[in-house]
């Protein structure tokens, strides 16, 4: 992490949550002024803690704002910060107190990642700082086991938010920083890794789309992609299990060079009649109404996106097609799905049944365990009204 991450781009102050003796805020306020600073404190007043009411003075003497007997956990029933216009929250160190506790610094996590998201708005960031290996992603060396980390992207989808980044703590950008209960420790080189999230209007919940486009070796390249300009766009919940007139969700608008590149590759593959053109540049959706399609231009940019597997089993109806069982199947779940697999087949009193495994996965969008395991149980009772299958 590193100063140019806090900075905040718009009219926007920079929220911080849980600091200890308000060391951090303070170096931060005398480099990006105090104004732009709000900070607060889970204790209302704490002796003990060298230096914090120096450092609060030195806050409110920049034109920072104070706030103590601030709850991470609950910060939209703040009654002030929710009138604050919010673009960055940054929590270091999140603790719970005490030992073998990583169930409720998991709690800690999730319950401070659903009440950010409810005070950001669409492309706001949350940093937190972790020791190296709590986290639990591919990024932190040497890793974990995955049951002894605090699932950091598990826990920040509960609040509609993507992991981004993750880097090592600069601490030559914070030269005063001393945090509480990290001491000692802070100088050893990437040891503390920074996680960005960003935020998204909406979760995950419920929300479908469009059926993946089939892939195939061979296609041709549609140039370099450095031209591209990523734009974070809002993501709105869909009605369960209903496939929609048109994908509401877009994460990323393609830049002016690619999308000319984006046009005449499809021309090239279509028949000579097709006429592909962009019907909503803002939000990268190309048409072509002689073919009857519509494509949304929207790569993924999650790190490390869970992936969560379930079983579907049912029995046969008397007319049963698999090319329209995994059509219907993929329009229902649209880019969620990230495979479906046969995975066993048996016979009894005359019937014959089948199991699936399907495995989901979101790349631009929050997908936590709960929201998949819902996506997954609406599905049987969906094709059973669509294609008669009897779930077991």
């Amino acid at each position: 992490m590193c100063l140019e991450i806090l900075r905040p781009v718009g009219a926007g102050v920079v929220l911080l949550v849980g600091e200890g003796d308000f060391s951090f805020s303070a170096s931060l306020a005398e480099v990006l002024g105090g104004k732009k600073i709000v900070a607060t404190c889970f204790e209302e007043n704490n002796p003990d803690v060298e230096n914090r009411q120096t450092n609060m003075a030195t806050i409110r003497r920049l034109g920072g704002c104070v706030y103590t007997d601030v709850d991470a956990r609950r910060l939209d029933q703040h009654p002030d910060l929710g009138r604050c216009a919010i673009e960055c929250i940054v929590f270091n160190f999140p603790h719970t107190g005490g030992k073998m506790k990583i169930g409720e610094n998991r709690r800690l996590l999730r319950d401070f990642f659903v009440s950010a998201g409810r005070l950001l708005g669409t492309g706001g960031r949350v940093l937190v700082t972790l020791c190296r290996g709590q986290g639990g992603t591919p990024a932190e060396t040497p890793p974990r086991r995955f049951d002894d980390t605090w699932q950091v992207v598990h826990m920040a989808a509960h609040g509609g938010l993507l992991l981004r980044k993750v880097e090592p703590f600069r601490t030559t950008d914070f030269p005063a920083y001393s945090p509480v209960g990290y001491r000692s420790r802070l100088h050893l080189e990437g040891h503390p890794l920074r996680l960005a999230l960003d935020a998204l209007e909406a979760a995950l919940g419920r929300c479908l789309g469009h059926p993946p486009l089939p892939r195939e070796a061979g296609h041709r390249s549609v140039g370099p992609l450095a031209t591209c300009t990523l734009t974070l766009r809002p993501s709105h919940a869909l009605s369960p299990l209903q496939p929609p007139e048109e994908h509401l969700l877009v994460i990323c608008a393609v830049g002016m060079s690619a999308r000319d590149a984006v046009v005449a590759a499809l021309s090239e593959a279509s028949p000579p009649e097709a006429s592909w053109h962009w019907a909503d540049k803002a939000y990268g959706r190309l048409v072509c109404g002689s073919l009857g399609l519509a494509l949304l231009l929207r790569p993924g940019d999650a790190l490390f996106p869970p992936a969560y597997t379930h079983d579907l089993s049912f029995w046969l109806p008397e007319h049963f097609e698999d090319c329209l069982f995994s059509r219907v199947v993929s329009n229902l779940l649209g880019d969620v799905l990230e495979s479906l697999e046969l995975v066993d087949c048996f016979s009894a009193d005359g019937r014959l049944s089948r199991c699936y495994r399907l495995v989901y996965r979101s790349l631009d969008r929050p997908l936590g365990r709960e929201a998949a395991r819902d996506l997954h149980l609406a599905l049987g009772p969906a094709l059973q009204s669509l294609l008669g299958l009897q779930v077991r």
